[in-house]
């Protein structure tokens, strides 16, 4: 859900030669590349603006001017990386109970469906909106044994990513292609690891990359996105049909400060497993963290549109869910500032994007 973040994350790093002056430069495929493989969207059906995302008033998120809170402000709601918080908003309709995993050990696989167009737009450069094939990777996601806590130990390998079908060289950017083909196999085998907690509370985020693909960790976090945030918190009171919750999560793992208010609706339960529907949010908690941006540039956001909405049916015995969609539309600014000068040069981008989950054969 939270790959709105991404796009601004592997949109700014971008592995562009610098221009003739000696300049890093911010014009580059690669910039439009990740931005749609970091955030998945079908140009048939993109999202609505954000200004009309549907969010229901009780569970509404802050006022933040320009969608950012500021770091005291970000306080307030949860701490980074701290455990999210979960509130009840309506138990829902009787009969009631709670919603808890129950983790089984053992391994299954994960697959995740990943579309998406965006824009990037630098003061003083054309905009050229990108569109990207859409691809496609399987993870095998090992849960282990409880602790004494209840925790488990979930641990995802990738298993293999590429195109979903063959790129449409009326449609998609040739020297996109190219970068993503080329990326792809280096890919394979990132692991990534977590713990995760009954009510489905993460912590001890980890990951480790392929030998000798450590330039790819903006890939990689892309990469982690279906995974890490598979798992949905949940609420500590007994809830029925159409009990709906709020969450705050808060994490920089992606390299900046972003902060998530979603909404979710319980829709139907049997046994095991659950329907749930969601919109959410995304604010920035302190502008100034930014992710890595390429030698010789420095910067910091400036604004933040982001928000989406989706289904998960989960099952409450695995840590990955039965299947799951989400359409997401970003907006990011920044601030950017290239090499010594102290010029500050605005910076844009917008993807849209949608991904879906499911369970692949064995």
């Amino acid at each position: 859900m939270r790959v709105v973040a991404l796009a601004v994350v592997l949109g700014c790093n971008s592995s562009a030669p610098p221009e003739p002056d000696g300049t890093p430069s911010l014009s580059t495929p690669r910039a439009a590349v990740a931005a749609s493989a970091a955030a998945p969207s079908s140009p048939a059906a993109l999202p609505a603006a954000p200004g009309a995302a549907p969010y229901p008033p009780a569970g509404a998120p802050p006022a933040a001017p320009r969608g950012i809170l500021g770091p005291v402000e970000a306080d307030r709601y949860v701490k980074v990386n701290a455990r999210p918080t979960v509130k009840l908003l309506d138990p829902g309709a009787e009969p009631r109970a709670p919603l808890t995993y129950a983790f089984a050990a053992g391994k299954r696989a994960l697959g995740a469906r990943i579309q998406a167009r965006g824009r990037m737009t630098t003061e003083g450069s054309p905009s050229t909106p990108t569109q990207v094939p859409r691809t496609v990777m399987i993870m095998d996601v090992t849960t282990g044994g409880r602790d004494p806590r209840g925790e488990v130990r979930v641990e995802g390998r990738l298993r293999s990513l590429g195109f979903d079908g063959p790129p449409d060289p009326t449609l998609h950017d040739q020297g996109v292609v190219q970068g993503m083909g080329a990326m792809f196999p280096r890919l394979e085998g990132l692991t990534m690891s977590y713990a995760a907690s009954p009510k489905g509370h993460l912590r001890d985020f980890a990951r480790k990359l392929p030998e000798g693909a450590e330039d790819l960790m903006n890939d990689a976090t892309t990469c982690a996105q279906p995974f890490v945030f598979m798992t949905v918190p949940l609420p500590d009171e007994p809830v029925g049909p159409g009990a709906r919750w709020h969450v705050v999560t808060r994490l920089d793992f992606t390299g900046g400060d972003f902060l998530y208010f979603t909404t979710y609706t319980l829709e139907a339960r049997e046994g095991n497993r659950a329907d749930l529907v969601f919109n959410l949010v995304q604010l920035i908690g302190d502008p100034a963290v930014v992710p890595p941006l390429p030698p010789g540039i420095r910067g910091r956001f400036v604004s933040s549109e982001s928000s989406g909405e989706g289904r998960s049916v989960i099952d409450l015995t695995s840590a990955a869910p039965v299947s799951s969609t989400v359409s997401l539309h970003s907006f990011l600014g920044m601030g950017i500032v290239l090499g010594l000068g102290d010029k500050e040069v605005s910076s844009t981008l917008q993807v849209d994007a949608s991904y879906e989950t499911f369970r692949p054969a064995p």
